[in-house]
C-alpha cells in the first residue's frame, strides 16, 4: 500500500505522520540494525515495546498507521520476518461491502516468534509460548505452549521440567 493509500483511510491532514511512519519501518526492516535501535523504531512509529525484547530484521506491518494495535510485552523474542497483520480490507473491491475492514489488537508477551510466522488481527500470544516458524496465528495462544502450522495448533505443552519459571 502507498502513502496515498493510506491518506484515502485516514485523512489528508495525517500525510506527513503517514510519510513518517513508512520512513521508520523501512529503516527498521533493514538488517543492519541492532536489536535495542530497532525496538526504539518501533517505539517511534506507535509499536508498544516491552524490556528485553529481541526483534529481528524484516518484520512487517500491514498497516503502519494503526502500529499502536501491536503490543509486544517484555522478554519476548521475534524472528526474521515475521508479518504483523494488524487490519486488512479489500480496499478497491465491490467485496468490501460483504468484508468489512478486520483490524485488532495483535499482544504478545514473553515469547517466541519463529521465522516467517503470520499473525492475524486480534490474536493474543500468552507469556513462555512459542509460535513455530512459518505458522499462521489466527486465534489466541495460550500460556506455556507450542504452536505450528497453517492455521497455528497446538503441538506441545511446556512443563516446569523443560525450563519454565
Amino acid at each position: 500500500m502507498n502513502g496515498e493509500d493510506y491518506a484515502s483511510i485516514i485523512g489528508r491532514p495525517n500525510k506527513i505522520r503517514v510519510f513518517a511512519h513508512l520512513i521508520v519501518f523501512a529503516i527498521a526492516r533493514t538488517t543492519l540494525i541492532p536489536f535495542r535501535i530497532r525496538a526504539a523504531l518501533f517505539r517511534l512509529a506507535g509499536v508498544k515495546v516491552g524490556t528485553n525484547t529481541g526483534i529481528c530484521s524484516g518484520i512487517k506491518i500491514s498497516d503502519p498507521v494503526n502500529a499502536h494495535y501491536i503490543e509486544i510485552g517484555d522478554r519476548v523474542a521475534i524472528s526474521e520476518d515475521v508479518y504483523f497483520i494488524n487490519s486488512s480490507e479489500p480496499v478497491n473491491s465491490r467485496l468490501k461491502s460483504i468484508y468489512p475492514r478486520v483490524i485488532g489488537k495483535i499482544v504478545i508477551d514473553d515469547a517466541w516468534i519463529g521465522t516467517n510466522a503470520i499473525i492475524f488481527p486480534g490474536v493474543h500470544i500468552g507469556k513462555n509460548s512459542v509460535v513455530g516458524a512459518g505458522s499462521v496465528v489466527t486465534k489466541d495462544v495460550d500460556e506455556n505452549v507450542v504452536v505450528a502450522g497453517n492455521p497455528a495448533k497446538v503441538i506441545k505443552t511446556l512443563t516446569d521440567s523443560e525450563g519454565i519459571e
